[in-house]
């Protein structure tokens, strides 16, 4: 039993809690919001749909260049999601509560190539009302290449919860 629960300790410690990452990243960034900008020859898109008490959403991102790239990513969580109710505060995390693979990671897209994400956020623990829906794909380089500062692939819209 000792043995087994030692493993256990030693598997959550390399895998790692992606949570804090994200958000240490994503609250350094929220100060410079003006001034980021989507990496040249990418598209996203960020859609949502309510139905019942869930939202639905899709996260789009395209290759809109000529030639082959490959996003790395740093862990296995390849997008953080982040609800936020009228005053901004943090209502959902997509990051909370799971635990994601550390290693570096690679999506290939061909030249026009689209690829999709889909996720859905339970809403019945949510009074009604407006909320924003922040996404961000968390590319940590292009063809091995590190984003250059001020360029994220992060998207949000308004989510009207019934």
């Amino acid at each position: 039993m000792k043995t087994w629960l030692i493993m256990l300790l030693l598997v959550l410690t390399a895998c790692g809690l992606g949570e804090h990452r994200a958000i240490e990243e994503s609250e350094t960034a929220d100060e410079k919001r003006g001034e980021e900008a989507m990496p040249a020859n990418w598209l996203m898109e960020l859609q949502t749909n309510q139905a019942g008490e869930t939202i639905q959403v899709e996260l789009q991102v395209v290759n809109e260049d000529e030639s082959d790239h490959t996003l790395a990513f740093s862990s296995g969580q390849r997008y953080e999601l982040i609800l936020r109710d009228a005053h901004g505060n943090e209502v959902y995390r997509f990051s909370d509560d799971r635990v994601f693979m550390m290693a570096i990671t690679y999506e290939e897209f061909s030249p026009n190539e689209k690829k999709t994400f889909r996720e859905q956020i339970n809403t019945a623990e949510l009074p009604t009302g407006t909320y924003t829906l922040e996404a961000e794909l968390l590319v940590a380089a292009v063809d091995n290449e590190p984003l250059p500062e001020g360029e994220v692939f992060r998207q949000e819209v308004k989510v009207e919860v019934e």
